[in-house]
């Protein structure tokens, strides 16, 4: 199955956004990732985490910095 389709599944299932901002993701990948949650309606999100101790990922890199339509979704 495709992720396009996968995800439009999902989304009839209550998904709200995807993750697109992440320390492992090339700019060519958030590009990617944020066109995709745009054509389906997703809100963008991201992460400042990291899931390992070794490596090129550091916490807080890429900063992320949600619009504010996310953060009034969350109530922040």
């Amino acid at each position: 199955m495709c992720m396009g389709v996968f995800a439009i599944r999902l989304k009839n299932y209550g998904l709200c956004g995807i993750k697109t901002v992440y320390s492992a993701h090339t700019a060519k990948e958030t590009a990617y990732y944020k066109e995709f949650a745009k054509k389906l309606g997703l809100f963008v999100t991201g992460g400042s985490e990291t899931h390992t101790e070794q490596g090129s990922r550091r916490i807080k890199t890429p900063a992320f910095f949600p619009e504010p339509s996310l953060t009034e979704k969350l109530e922040l």
